[in-house]
């Protein structure tokens, strides 16, 4: 059975969608399931997207790849807290796994990479910022 969209008299007023945004029309279209886990296989090498995820974790999108000056590493991955560290709750050295646990990624075997740092996620309210800084050409 298809999901059906709901009475409007039926949804909390802070859910209702206006009937136009930005001049464009909008409206809520019942729909099934939604797939977002395109890239859930192990891949190697390993792209921006794909699944992977700190060991005690689902899932989530391998962000980008990085380097960093101190400690000088070669490579880095980066995505967000949650996918490597675990909502604040991962240990520096924590295996990071691609494809994440929640897509069959088994430790050590698909371990490819171990947390290095994170940035505490702050839950009381505020902004939480990283800042980016451009790097001096010489």
């Amino acid at each position: 059975m298809w999901p059906k969209k709901a009475p409007e008299d039926e949804i909390a007023e802070n859910f209702i969608i206006p009937e136009e945004i930005g001049g464009e029309t909008a409206d809520v279209e019942a729909v099934s399931l939604i797939e977002a886990f395109l890239f859930t296989r192990k891949y190697r090498p390993a792209l921006g997207g794909v699944s992977v995820g700190h060991i005690k974790i689902t899932a989530g999108p391998l962000g980008c790849f990085c380097s960093c000056m101190e400690p000088k590493e070669p490579i880095l991955i980066l995505s967000n807290n949650h996918v490597l560290a675990n909502s604040n709750r991962g240990k520096i050295g924590d295996p990071i796994l691609q494809p994440g646990p929640y897509d069959g990624g088994i430790n050590p075997r698909d371990r490819i990479a171990t947390l290095l740092d994170f940035v505490p996620i702050d839950f009381t309210g505020k902004p939480n910022l990283v800042g980016f800084f451009p790097v001096e050409s010489t």
